[in-house]
């Protein structure tokens, strides 16, 4: 098992394609008030078959699988097929293949929908779905742990007040860099921020306005910095920005930016 997210989606695409024999799925992931999008691909499918999948509206299908932890899947004629919701069939497939809900516990935490099954594949039956509910099952409860601890990992490498990254983070950052621009002869550039007379505006307005001046700053840096640079409160009122890719010139043009934001 793993805690990474990338690594279960990619074993989930694998389990799906390979046993399944599915071209296109899915998934709709809810954490929190974060929804969280993963497009599971066979390898080889052409860009316009999978554009054609991403342009379908999923909104109604989502909406009426998350309204409960029933299940929302495959029923056999006994069941009834016509109570199935919504109603959609998927090319090559003898059954209409509704969302299928990901539980985890008696929460409802996202959807599976099967888009497009391989060419080659002649139907969908009851077997293949009940097999499917295991790997959902079992996905479900793996992303739902995956991103629980990638928040305590955000946590950890967060500066509590601001919520850029940590001195500890930036460090080990910052030393990952140097290295990767020694090996490829990039340019990087670092740059140290601080704010101009900040005792002042802690005695003569407290604390907590000394606490919001920071936030506001960090806000300032996090709108003004790409999203491959790494802004991070090194401790007080100085910050840091690890620029790669970026020469002196440009660091310029940066620290210019922000300094007029500011």
């Amino acid at each position: 098992s793993t805690l990474n997210v990338e690594s279960i989606y990619e074993n989930m695409r694998k389990l799906t394609v390979n046993l399944l024999e599915v071209e296109i799925f899915q998934i709709f992931f809810y954490d929190g008030d974060e929804q969280f999008h993963y497009l599971g691909v066979a390898d080889g499918v052409p860009d316009d078959t999978i554009k054609t999948v991403l342009s379908q509206n999923r909104d109604e299908l989502i909406a009426n699988a998350m309204k409960s932890p029933a299940e929302l899947g495959m029923r056999n004629a006994e069941c009834g097929m016509k109570n199935l919701v919504p109603q959609f069939r998927i090319p090559n497939s003898e059954f209409p293949i509704p969302g299928i809900p990901m539980v985890v516990g008696d929460q409802v935490k996202g959807v599976m929908t099967i888009e497009k099954l391989l060419n080659r594949r002649q139907k969908f039956d009851v077997e293949d779905f009940e097999l499917l509910k295991i790997f959902v099952k079992e996905a479900a409860i793996a992303l739902a742990n995956g991103y629980a601890y990638r928040q305590l990992e955000d946590v950890a490498m967060k500066d509590g007040l601001t919520g850029l990254y940590n001195h500890r983070y930036f460090q080990e950052r910052l030393d990952k860099e140097v290295e990767r621009s020694i090996h490829h002869a990039s340019p990087l550039s670092l740059l140290m921020v601080d704010v101009n007379k900040f005792k002042i505006v802690n005695d003569a307005y407290g604390h907590r306005q000394g606490d919001e001046t920071l936030k506001d700053l960090a806000n300032i840096l996090r709108s003004n910095v790409r999203s491959v640079d790494v802004p991070a409160r090194y401790g007080g009122d100085e910050f840091v920005i690890i620029l790669p890719e970026t020469d002196a010139k440009r660091a310029a043009i940066v620290a210019e930016r922000i300094k007029k934001a500011v």
